[in-house]
């Protein structure tokens, strides 16, 4: 099997690592909001855009351990060992941005993976085992796209964020200036959204595994297209139980792209009280700027955003 990137529901950080060779963009931005949010931002290397894609962190014995496949560079475990984390290449974890770690309120721990490819029962035992997570707490999700990192997003206690795409449709009027880039926009996205309801599980597929397996699912409107996702993202919680959410921005030379972020965080924060605040990271120093900002442009060219670049330290000691 695979090894690949868990990500972690909202949970406090302790760090945020980045690829060196390819956040320039956005580093600068991020620092900014890991200063403001009292966590770490850190450089490695290993010549991977998408960081999480083949290593993560899980807890062992109390601290923060690095698991990753057999193609990852033994520079990049080494560099990890200079931060202090000590880790290995193994089997067992799940494929890139397909799986999600968190607690439930009584602190059980789960884990939740899309389905997309069959998993032996061996295999489910090795999971089970590597990420210390009892057998029953492993859930399987049908796939809402390639990846459950971009459709969904756990956030505090039970709760899991579904992008459903009704809800971008509804609010396409919002974003309606009248001109003719909108009138484009508006088809192809309409079209991607075709696409994806054709090829992948609805909203309603999701909800209803979700709630089958104690989850609260909380439906918003998060992909706008293959260029604007606000599901993409990393959640950090803080001491007093609110949490702030950091995501991609859809914020360019066209106008009514910004108020699609204007339009989340309102959607966010009214259905999510404890979301304290929303951060959207655009990659202010892209050095070659098209209509597009970076994140954008990464996003419908590369498929990734901010979350699949970013691998995430949790504070284990407060976490736990």
């Amino acid at each position: 099997m695979h090894v690949s990137f868990t990500g972690y529901q909202s949970v406090p950080l302790k760090n945020l690592y980045l690829e060196e060779n390819y956040c320039d963009e956005f580093i600068d931005e991020l620092r900014e909001v890991a200063k403001e949010e009292n966590f770490g931002v850190k450089l490695t290397y290993d010549n991977d855009m998408w960081l999480q894609d083949s290593k993560t962190i899980i807890e062992r014995n109390g601290k923060p351990y690095c698991i990753a496949s057999s193609g990852v560079s033994n520079n990049f475990m080494q560099n990890m060992k200079c931060y202090d984390i000590q880790g290995e290449k193994t089997w067992g974890c799940l494929a890139g941005g397909d799986t999600f770690l968190g607690k439930f309120e009584n602190g059980k721990k789960w884990l939740i993976t899309g389905k997309k490819y069959g998993i032996s029962k061996g295999s489910i035992e090795r999971i089970s085992e590597l990420y210390n997570v009892p057998l029953e707490n492993i859930f399987f999700i049908s796939p809402p796209n390639f990846h459950l990192d971009m459709s969904l997003r756990p956030i505090d206690k039970n709760n899991v964020l579904v992008n459903d795409f009704d809800l971008v449709k509804k609010a396409l009027p919002y974003l309606d200036d009248g001109s003719d880039e909108f009138s484009h926009y508006k088809q192809n996205t309409l079209n991607y959204i075709e696409y994806m309801k054709k090829n992948y599980s609805s909203a309603d597929e999701i909800c209803n595994e979700l709630k089958s397996y104690g989850f609260n699912p909380i439906r918003v409107p998060g992909v706008w297209g293959s260029e604007v996702n606000f599901m993409n993202a990393i959640a950090n919680q803080h001491n007093d139980g609110t949490f702030s959410y950091i995501t991609n921005s859809s914020k360019c030379s066209i106008s009514f792209y910004e108020k699609m972020e204007k339009y989340f965080e309102i959607y966010l924060k009214t259905k999510v009280p404890n979301v304290r605040k929303v951060y959207f990271i655009e990659g202010n120093n892209f050095k070659n700027p098209s209509v597009f900002n970076y994140m954008m442009n990464t996003l419908d060219n590369k498929n990734g955003g901010i979350h699949c670049m970013s691998l995430e330290e949790p504070n284990f000691e407060i976490w736990g």
